[in-house]
């Protein structure tokens, strides 16, 4: 053998390689024992869902106002009904923001809201949304809540162009909204995910007054937080025993229309039914108003101090459950203003006898104008109109402005209790569903489902009623069913506009010569009949679901209508054959479409107001 030369042995190179193949072999199996192991440890387990984190814009506590009490019930239910829900508070402070700090469980960041520091601080909040990978942000939005209302457009901007969902919670959305709150509400919707309403008449007005789409609009109830009755509250409140009691509380404002309740108290004290009648009023002034003050000094000077007592404080809701239980009848007398009241739900919740003005909220709770299983009452609707008084389904209802209406009504509850107990059960089935346990578990699966399966039915499925509204040689009738004036002068007027299209025409001697309707959103065609007297667009919202070259028949969200030529008379027809109870219009004949169901009687405009040029 060579010096130098290494020669391998194949004994020693096999025994060598045999040993190492086989640990590795050993080792692989061990490995793959392992592996399935561990996946079968994980097929056993449920994986744990992120988090979903959600930011609330609000007032909160300590802060003492509805919208606190509102949200503190709702991030509560919210938490209880789903644990991977992580909840922050904005808290809306006007001076003296203090540090991050944790309120009964939640997170709490003030948030300086006066009217110059708004912006930049709604924009600093929204990159601390987006920095802390929030999944969505629920702003509570009311007018009175922030320094200015119109920086809610600054907010929801913000927040969205982070990526982050926007709802936002709109506590007061108007029937009929001024030209700016309209545009605002626009805007604000715009950029929001979704804006939720409490009522279903809100969510159909933010669709066919406002022109919000359907599919960003939903729908929940306002949610109830109650107690069990203690009866000692009756002594340490000093109520006093065999008294019919007439309640009322909440934070107290002029809109909550106590001075109608006095009116009614003077006519029946002349009439001498008053015996032991007691006003119980509960509850606390809004921020800078003496209005209880004002109410206490009508009461003096009409000597009703014997039928009269008020609690000056925020009751807990032990308390507020036990004078519920007290009362004889609620009472809710709001204007019109006032588009959602928890307090006339929870009044309903715990079986009241309900007393109410016809505010459009109660209307709908009630059944005033629905009915279960008939859906909407003409007749209900036309008794509204002419300020008659009205046992609905689930409570009375009265006029604004005649008390004598209330007195009676009182009078009747108090010697038919028979009466009044059918109402108590009526009212507490109609919202039997809306405590915030049912009402945060529905928030909770939307915000990570989508689904906007309601809570209750709508009972405003056929919202379209027969009209009165006809333009044609002989007869010019609006939709209250008044005769158009004899005396309109030549020209081109504008006839109806909504948030969907604009009608205007060319009268000569009280014929319409031509007519145009628009679509106020982009059109997808446009039609003309008669050799250019008629032009129709078309788009979504503008349907022609009949036609030939002289005539139509048109549906859109706010009327159904038929426009044509009539040959023997060489001019145009315009006939409405049904019309939306939540439209809003404005033109010769739109503004009438408002006045009739407006309960709050907004002046007539005369025609020549909506003219646009002679001829």
């Amino acid at each position: 053998m060579n010096k130098g030369v290494r020669v391998l042995d194949p004994g020693r190179f096999n025994y060598h390689y045999q040993h190492k193949h086989q640990n590795t072999m050993r080792g692989a199996l061990l490995l793959v024992v392992a592996l399935i192991a561990y996946l079968a440890d994980c097929k056993g387990q449920k994986k744990t869902p992120r988090k979903y984190k959600l930011g609330v814009f609000t007032t909160y506590k300590p802060t003492i106002c509805g919208i606190a009490q509102f949200s503190a019930n709702m991030v509560n239910g919210i938490k209880k009904s789903d644990k991977n829900i992580e909840v922050e508070i904005f808290n809306i402070v006007k001076s003296n923001p203090g540090p991050p700090r944790w309120v009964d469980g939640v997170k709490v960041r003030d948030i300086l809201c006066t009217p110059n520091s708004e912006p930049k601080e709604f924009r600093a909040l929204a990159s601390y949304v987006k920095a802390n990978h929030f999944n969505g942000v629920i702003i509570n939005h009311e007018y009175w809540l922030i320094s200015r209302y119109k920086h809610y457009e600054v907010l929801t901007a913000a927040i969205s162009a982070t990526g982050t969902a926007v709802y936002t919670l709109l506590h007061t959305p108007h029937s009929y909204p001024t030209a700016a709150r309209k545009r605002h509400v626009r805007k604000v919707a715009a950029s929001s995910t979704n804006v939720f309403v409490m009522s279903w008449k809100g969510k159909h007005y933010l669709h066919h007054s406002y022109g919000i789409p359907k599919s960003k609009i939903v729908y929940f109830p306002h949610g109830i937080k109650t107690a069990r009755v203690n009866k000692s509250h009756l002594k340490s409140l000093k109520i006093p025993a065999g008294k019919f009691i007439i309640y009322s509380d909440g934070i107290m404002h002029r809109e909550k229309g106590l001075v109608r309740i006095v009116e009614a108290l003077t006519i029946l004290k002349k009439r001498k039914q008053i015996s032991n009648i007691l006003l119980l009023v509960a509850g606390i002034n809004s921020k800078g108003s003496k209005y209880m003050e004002q109410i206490t000094e009508m009461i003096r000077r009409r000597d009703l101090k014997n039928h009269f007592m008020w609690i000056p404080k925020f009751l807990s809701i032990e308390e507020m459950a036990t004078l519920h239980n007290r009362a004889n009848v609620y009472i809710t007398l709001f204007d019109e203003v006032i588009p959602t009241s928890g307090t006339l739900t929870y009044a309903m919740f715990v079986g009241g006898t309900i007393i109410s003005t016809p505010y459009r909220y109660s209307v709908e709770l009630l059944g005033v104008d629905n009915t279960p299983g008939q859906g909407t009452s003409n007749k209900a609707i036309n008794d509204l109109r002419h300020e008659k008084g009205r046992i609905a389904y689930a409570g009375a209802c009265v006029p604004f402005h005649r008390p004598e209406v209330l007195a009676n009504i009182i009078d009747r509850l108090k010697k038919n209790p028979a009466l009044a107990k059918k109402l108590r059960k009526r009212s507490k089935q109609r919202v039997k569903g809306y405590s915030w346990k049912n009402v945060s578990a529905h928030i909770a699966k939307f915000l990570k489902t989508k689904d906007k399966k309601p809570i209750n039915p709508d009972p405003y499925t056929t919202p379209f009623l027969l009209s009165e509204c006809i333009w044609n040689k002989k007869d010019i009738t609006n939709f209250l069913g008044s005769q158009v004036a004899t005396t309109l002068v030549n020209g081109t007027y504008l006839l109806y506009k909504d948030s969907f299209i604009k009608i205007t025409a060319s009268v000569a001697n009280r014929q319409l010569q031509r007519m145009n309707i628009k679509t106020l959103s982009p059109k997808n065609s446009t039609r003309k009949l008669s050799r250019g007297r008629l032009s129709i667009d078309q788009n979504q919202h503008l349907e022609i679901t009949a036609y030939n070259s002289n005539y139509a028949w048109v549906i859109t969200p706010n009327i159904v209508f038929v426009v044509g030529y009539q040959k023997s008379d060489k001019s145009l027809f315009f006939k409405v054959l049904f019309e939306n109870m939540h439209g809003n219009a404005t033109g010769g004949l739109g503004t009438s479409l408002r006045q009739k169901y407006d309960l709050t009687k907004p002046p007539a405009l005369g025609f020549d107001r909506f003219k646009i040029q002679a001829l």
